[in-house]
């Protein structure tokens, strides 16, 4: 009688590991390539205050800054800086297990590595590569930049040459910008890695000189609010002004609030008047009443209403919103732009 032999005893598997997409493989390699050098101190962690001295270094390009600004943007919460995070090369290599195992970061590094890429080769490197700015060109990404794209935007559509004559291009390959009423503001050329990281306009740097140049300014009239190393976080992390409004034009401008509370005594916005009850839609004939701007009586919506700031109006007037009122500048170009209030 022939002995039957027992069965083979399955062995455990382990899980295969995803395939990782070739954006994520490119920005793994690229950080681990470039990991030594960001590392300024050589302690083996790559800090938020060695990521932003990195960025200001016009030697890092393509995919380095793309994979900088990544990291960056990974790494920093709004204005929440004691919250911010470091990396190790222990970090990178579990971000790349988490991705192995079809897991979801904690931060969206990969997403962020692709959009700074498609920046860069979006972005001429021309000032103003058509001549004047345009308010369709404006891409806001992941800063908290509407309150000045919302400005910049508005003039580019009325009266571009006004932006155009703010900046000035030195021999250097720095610029200097004059914003009304203010000393000149001297700055470096926007790099690579500042591109990759911010909002940017596809017809040239010009958005970007006037970001930088503005941050400069608002640290210099703001010292004791939040700052980073890198300037450019100073138009994100502070909170709006229509006193951008003024700084591009040179004339006067207030805030009109639609709904809710007006501005506390002292801000920036103090005295601005409410002209809705709170939490009640502006009707187009209560926005008809607004002064110094022309409004389109067009609404999407119970709770939304378009503003079409007047051409040749001698100010400017921004609306903020409040209690979920929705404005957008400027017809439904705005809606490319990403400028939400």
């Amino acid at each position: 009688m022939a002995v039957q032999e027992p069965p083979p005893v399955a062995t455990p598997t382990a899980p295969r590991a995803a395939t990782l997409r070739p954006v994520a493989q490119q920005f793994l390699a690229t950080v681990r390539a470039n990991f030594a050098q960001w590392d300024l101190n050589h302690d083996g962690r790559l800090t938020r205050e060695e990521i932003e001295l990195d960025m200001q270094n016009p030697h890092f390009t393509g995919d380095a800054a793309a994979a900088l600004a990544s990291l960056k943007i990974g790494a920093t919460k709004s204005n929440h800086l004691p919250e911010t995070r470091s990396f190790s090369a222990a970090d990178i290599d579990a971000i790349e297990r988490t991705l192995e195992a079809g897991q979801k970061l904690d931060a969206n590094f990969i997403g962020y590595f692709a959009a700074g890429r498609k920046k860069l080769e979006e972005t001429p490197r021309e000032l103003f590569a058509q001549g004047t700015p345009r308010l369709t060109a404006i891409r806001q990404m992941f800063t908290s930049d509407c309150y000045f794209l919302s400005a910049a935007g508005a003039v580019a559509q009325t009266n571009p040459l006004a932006l155009v004559r703010l900046i000035t291009p030195n021999r250097d390959g720095s610029y200097t910008v004059q914003f009304a009423g203010q000393p000149p503001v001297r700055i470096l050329r926007p790099t690579d890695t500042e591109i990759a990281t911010y909002t940017t306009a596809k017809d040239g740097i010009w958005l970007n000189v006037l970001q930088k140049a503005y941050a400069v300014l608002r640290i210099r009239m703001e010292p004791k609010e939040p700052a980073t190393r890198e300037a450019l976080d100073s138009v994100g992390f502070r909170t709006g002004s229509t006193g951008v409004v003024e700084l591009l034009t040179g004339h006067p401008s207030r805030a009109i609030r639609l709904g809710g509370e007006s501005e506390q005594p002292g801000s920036t916005h103090a005295g601005a008047p409410t002209i809705t009850p709170a939490g009640a839609p502006p009707s187009a004939r209560m926005l008809a009443q607004v002064p110094h701007v022309r409004l389109v009586a067009r609404q999407s919506g119970a709770r939304d209403a378009r503003l079409l700031a007047r051409a040749n109006a001698d100010r400017l007037t921004v609306l903020h919103q409040a209690d979920g009122v929705r404005l957008g500048v400027l017809e439904d170009q705005l809606r490319d732009c990403r400028v939400p209030w």
